[in-house]
């Protein structure tokens, strides 16, 4: 013990870097999100019914109405920030898009779509979230 009574210093513990560390829990609870809104869309749309279930309607016109929005003013940071609700938005899209596939088959180019965005979001790849929404949009137009 020190003359003073008081508990001798030992080595200083390092502080842990928080912005890395929480960045690197975002990313798998983010793939995890996606999954769950894909399987969570599939099987809804499986119990809910077929094509006559106002559900698919609902579920096409919000993955085109969010793609529409999302293109207009498109920021290739805030799709790729997973703490911001754009990356969200087009989580959704790709949910509301597979929702509406696995419900009706004339819908099955959204499939496609869908799993794009899942790539996009996972991989963090803003050019092709950006292409992919684009090309909702434009199979939207079609429908």
């Amino acid at each position: 013990m020190p003359p003073g009574g008081g508990a001798v210093p030992g080595p200083q513990a390092e502080e842990p870097q928080r912005g890395s560390r929480t960045r690197t829990l975002l990313l798998p609870g983010a793939i995890g999100a996606a999954v769950g809104l894909v399987v969570g869309g599939f099987v809804g749309s499986i119990l809910g019914g077929g094509a006559d279930d106002p559900g698919v309607d609902a579920d096409l016109r919000l993955a085109c109405d969010y793609a529409s929005s999302l293109t207009e003013d498109f920021d290739p940071d805030a799709v790729i920030d997973v703490d911001g609700p754009v990356h969200w938005q087009v989580l959704a899209v790709s949910g509301h898009a597979q929702a509406a596939a696995a419900a009706d088959d004339t819908y099955a180019e959204l499939r496609t779509h869908s799993g794009d965005l899942l790539t996009g979001t996972q991989s963090l790849d803003a050019a092709l979230i950006e292409e992919t929404l684009t090309a909702i949009v434009h199979s939207c137009q079609d429908l």
